[in-house]
């Protein structure tokens, strides 16, 4: 949920409130677990999260990885960074196609139709400007 949104809740939604909930999933799945998962006091945590509170990093993270959520978690959404800037830093990392197509084909157990499977699912094209 968009931090602002704790203080005030007619502060709008926009891409960047998505921004920071991706920032959140990206912290979740480095961590393997939800964020903030001893809190139980949920007013406390909305204090606490609207005041700059975040989630450690956990050991062995890569540090670009980190540094890109810690991004998407700024404070101010017009200093997170844009879906496409994300992407961007996504396929620098080596995420994307490159990265599945050395994997597929050092596996002599993957059929055709799996490997034919990978390089679909991996070859999506979003427009986030119609979104």
């Amino acid at each position: 949920m968009e931090p602002k949104r704790f203080i005030d809740p007619k502060f709008p939604y926009a891409k960047s409130s998505d921004i920071y909930s991706f920032g959140v999933l990206m912290w979740e799945i480095s961590s393997g677990y939800p964020p903030f998962k001893e809190n139980d006091n949920k007013i406390a945590l909305a204090v606490s999260i609207s005041n700059g509170a975040r989630e450690i990093t956990i050991t062995g993270t890569p540090k670009e990885y980190e540094n890109l959520y810690k991004k998407c978690w700024k404070r101010e959404p017009e200093q997170r960074p844009t879906i496409n800037e994300i992407l961007d830093e996504f396929e620098r990392m080596g995420f994307g196609n490159n990265v599945t197509s050395e994997l597929v084909k050092d596996d002599d157990n993957l059929t055709s139709e799996s490997v034919e499977y990978v390089n679909f699912s991996t070859d999506v094209s979003v427009d986030w400007n119609t979104v």
